[in-house]
């Protein structure tokens, strides 16, 4: 079961992705944001992921909360210490089986497969906003989240 403080952070993610202002973060900043809440770090870290967004760059390639989700437990490690041999292996198949489980799941871990736009040109980033498709991505970023809490929690 998630805690108070999971399900905060999930909302404060969602709320920042789905902000078309000034506000708006990316789907593998979404996930980072949650993260970095979670392990109560400092969310400007963000910004490392600035042009993950759209499969990196908007080349469509792996989708940006599967991105995000490798950031987050680099971010981890970095900010409580390495871990031994045996727990990054355990966290190296938990990224794979969370790839694995996503793309059984949505069909694929390529963002362009997942949204069906081009997001490298303005026309396909101005069509995906407008699309109801973005939606979506709501639903990849929850996934994650979801999928990745509870070694966040314990670190």
């Amino acid at each position: 079961m998630s805690s108070e403080k999971s399900i905060q952070a999930k909302e404060l993610a969602m709320a920042r992705f789905d902000d078309m202002g000034p506000g708006h973060i990316n789907c593998t900043q979404a996930v980072l944001t949650y993260a970095l809440q979670l392990m109560d770090l400092d969310c400007e870290l963000i910004k490392i992921a600035a042009y993950f967004g759209g499969g990196v760059a908007g080349k469509g390639k792996l989708c940006g909360t599967l991105a995000g989700m490798a950031i987050s437990f680099g971010l981890r490690d970095y900010h409580f210490g390495a871990p031994d041999m045996q727990k990054m292996g355990q966290t190296k198949e938990t990224i794979k089986r969370t790839m694995d489980e996503f793309a059984e799941e949505f069909g694929s871990c390529s963002c362009l497969d997942l949204t069906g736009y081009d997001l490298s040109t303005p026309e396909g980033m101005e069509a995906f906003h407008e699309s109801e498709d973005r939606d979506n991505c709501r639903s990849y970023i929850s996934f994650v989240i979801d999928s990745i809490t509870s070694l966040l929690e314990n670190r």
